[in-house]
């Protein structure tokens, strides 16, 4: 198992990753990261011997965190491992990687759709004065919006296999307009 001290900066730059941030993780990371991985098994979130075997830990705000990187072929249960993230939000401060930095590390409009959508080329646009992207990234399609500003966060996120590009910008357009 492996934990890398990084920037914020570099924190940033992880748009194509999803994970857990865990807010206050100060002493040992090792600790930590042994520690969440035994609590997330017993919950039955992590299965099938499923284990984070890399955590990243950075500096913000005066408090030490943790990032808890998702990889493709990981066994977990993202319904119950969203309802343990709230239960504990007050304990461990938990967010999601894509809440995390546009709401705490003010990034721009456009990193944080960059950030959903990837490094691909996206088409930006407004619908009813919220700004959203759009993008086919290989068989997913992926459409972001933000309500308002930045400091407000994602308003919503569609990424569908089965729709194109066009047809869920047509969901977007409708879900805006309620």
């Amino acid at each position: 198992m492996s934990i890398q001290s990084i920037s914020t900066e570099q924190l940033r730059r992880m748009g194509d990753q999803v994970g857990l941030v865990l807010l206050g993780c100060g002493g040992d990371p090792q600790e930590w990261l042994d520690g969440i991985n035994q609590i997330l098994t017993e919950e039955g979130i992590l299965k099938k011997g499923a284990r984070f075997e890399e955590a990243y830990t950075f500096r913000h705000d005066g408090l030490t965190c943790l990032l808890f990187p998702f990889k493709k072929d990981m066994e977990l249960d993202m319904g119950k491992l969203s309802v343990w993230r709230l239960g504990t939000h007050s304990t461990f401060g938990g967010t999601w990687l894509s809440d995390y930095v546009p709401n705490r590390l003010a990034a721009s409009v456009e990193e944080v759709l960059r950030m959903n959508i990837g490094n691909t080329p996206a088409e930006f646009q407004t619908i009813l004065g919220c700004t959203g992207a759009a993008a086919q990234v290989g068989n997913d399609a992926k459409v972001v919006w933000i309500q308002g500003n930045e400091a407000k966060g994602v308003s919503f996120m569609l990424i569908s296999p089965d729709y194109s590009v066009e047809e869920l910008l047509k969901i977007a357009e409708s879900v805006q307009m309620q």
